[in-house]
């Protein structure tokens, strides 16, 4: 008998003005790009120089998101390091918080292992592709990503 393990990935994004009111408030999904999955392989041995996933980045990329990518869509609009990152049963939640200063209408997003894209020792963990979000430069992006495992 065989058993299955899926691996799931949803996210939480919550746009806010300066003042704090919420201008867009929904949930998508996203794909564990291949590079992802060997890396949570990878994970399941002792890796002393396997980076830790720190980094949540958003661009204004279209294009579907593919096992075989490896990035978002260059430029990035920002990338910033992760808030908080917590871990609870088959599960692990990422949040960044995406400040003022930047904008664009803004469509993917991806879980990162390095500050720098395409830096020699990035990892890309997941890439999400969304409907257009305008962040303003005035505006705050909140994103709350969860990635769970269960049996299938």
């Amino acid at each position: 008998m065989k058993f299955r393990c899926e691996i799931v990935g949803d996210l939480h994004i919550v746009l806010r003005d300066l003042s704090g009111i919420i201008k867009r408030n929904f949930h998508t999904h996203n794909l564990i790009v291949n590079e992802g999955l060997t890396y949570i392989a990878d994970k399941m041995i002792p890796t002393p120089s396997l980076p830790v996933m720190a980094y949540m980045a958003i661009s204004t990329g279209s294009g579907a998101a593919v096992g075989g990518d490896t990035g978002l869509t260059l430029p990035e609009v920002d990338r910033v390091g992760l808030t908080s990152t917590t871990a609870s049963t088959f599960s692990t939640i990422y949040a960044a918080t995406f400040p003022t200063g930047t904008s664009g209408s803004v469509t993917e997003s991806g879980i990162f292992s390095h500050a720098t894209p395409g830096h020699g020792d990035e990892y890309m963990l997941s890439r999400s592709i969304f409907a257009a979000v305008n962040k303003l430069t005035t505006d705050t992006l909140d994103i709350t990503w969860s990635i769970t495992f269960a049996a299938a």
